[in-house]
């Protein structure tokens, strides 16, 4: 593998207060622990091949966004 590429965006645009914690795990799951279980696959083959591996985040977590208060809080991890 030569390069990979990690930027997840999983999102719902709700106002804080009507966020469920269903919705909340679900985008824990795909933008942190997605990205998590890709870089593991990722390492085993840059580690035996070479290669890079670039993850990106929102510009959301600099500037924030109405209605994306819990997708911000992910994105600056």
């Amino acid at each position: 593998m030569d390069a990979a590429f990690n930027h997840a965006g999983a999102s719902a645009v709700e106002s804080f207060h009507e966020y469920t914690e269903e919705a909340y795990d679900h985008l824990l799951d795909v933008n942190l622990k997605g990205v998590f279980l890709a870089m593991l696959a990722e390492i085993k083959a840059t580690l035996a091949d070479g290669g890079a591996i670039v993850n990106t985040s929102s510009v959301g977590s600099l500037i924030g966004n109405h209605g994306l208060a819990p997708y911000i809080a992910a994105s600056m991890v």
